[in-house]
């Protein structure tokens, strides 16, 4: 099988996906990682490839605190990936985070 992985391709079909992630509340991923939940799916890539993405959610250090949500998308697990996280506080703030990156294309 070949693996036509590109990682700008990659880049531009998992930053929506974070996108709505971030646009959820605390109270929403503090769920998500309580329940212990991983989202996966298919995305079809512009050039008809096809890419996987798994969606992680943890506490980022200790219960009850900031959530970090881990994205990642592949199209074969053993093969070359992108990752994208955020950490969000309990007071919906976004940690780790300054003007640089928000300029840098992400909200």
């Amino acid at each position: 099988m070949r693996n036509n992985f590109d990682i700008d391709i990659a880049t531009q079909l998992i930053l929506p996906i974070v996108a709505r992630r971030r646009e959820l509340p605390y109270s929403e991923l503090r769920e998500k990682v309580v329940r212990g939940d991983i989202q996966t799916g298919d995305i079809k890539a512009p050039n008809g490839e096809l890419y996987q993405f798994e969606l992680l959610f943890y506490w980022d250090d200790k219960p009850e605190g900031d959530v970090r949500i881990i994205a990642s998308i592949f199209i074969d697990p053993r093969g070359p990936y992108v990752n994208e996280s955020f950490i969000k506080a309990p007071d919906g703030r976004f940690i780790g985070e300054d003007d640089a990156h928000l300029k840098a294309g992400h909200k």
